[in-house]
């Protein structure tokens, strides 16, 4: 072979020697590398709109001391029949339910005054009557509560003064309940009810 197609050879050899070792060098110490591919980002998760909710209210509290409601007869939700708001001196504010002497005879025309007693929670509770008897067929009055018969208040041999007289001691669940004064006899005055679930109260005098 001529020496130089030899040499032109070599030459050739040479350069591409060159040019391998270069893209050795530039790829990373001769290891065949692959880019790493991007992780493609997860997309958002879509939860819409969600409604707030709302904290559940509180439960209202339950009373749990003594009842304690005194009630002016001259107040009363309905007063009707023989009974009516009269001036009278010792009652509170001056005014009470006076019955006239020989009025309220007949079922028809007998008086009735009501009230409105609301009661917590469940308790005993006992009603008291500020009265002013006059003689002995002149000393008591009616008690209705609904549920319960019905209870004869008074027919004590105190006349002529204010002065409290027991009623019956009733259990009532909580709520609201009505109680009536349904007149017996004429000739008589009532100032206050009282209505307790403490049994060792005795009012005294005018109750505030």
């Amino acid at each position: 072979m001529p020496t130089h197609r030899y040499t032109s050879r070599l030459r050739h050899a040479t350069a591409a020697a060159c040019l391998l070792a270069a893209a050795v060098i530039f790829t990373g110490c001769g290891r065949n590398e692959q880019p790493t591919p991007e992780t493609p980002a997860e997309p958002p998760i879509d939860v819409g709109l969600v409604d707030p909710i709302d904290p559940p209210a509180p439960a209202a509290p339950v009373s749990t001391g003594p009842l304690r409601v005194v009630m002016n007869a001259e107040l009363a939700g309905e007063i009707s029949g023989a009974m009516r708001v009269a001036e009278f001196e010792g009652a509170a504010g001056g005014k009470c339910v006076y019955i006239p002497l020989g009025e309220g005879a007949t079922p028809d025309t007998a008086g009735k005054m009501s009230f409105s007693l609301v009661v917590p929670a469940d308790k005993t509770v006992q009603f008291w009557v500020r009265c002013y008897w006059t003689g002995t067929c002149a000393n008591s009055v009616t008690l209705q509560v609904p549920g319960y018969p019905d209870h004869i208040i008074g027919e004590d041999q105190t006349y002529s003064a204010w002065h409290w007289v027991k009623g019956p001691a009733l259990p009532l669940e909580a709520g609201t309940h009505t109680i009536t004064l349904v007149q017996r006899e004429d000739d008589v005055r009532f100032d206050q009810i009282l209505a307790t679930s403490n049994s060792r109260v005795k009012p005294m005098g005018i109750e505030e």
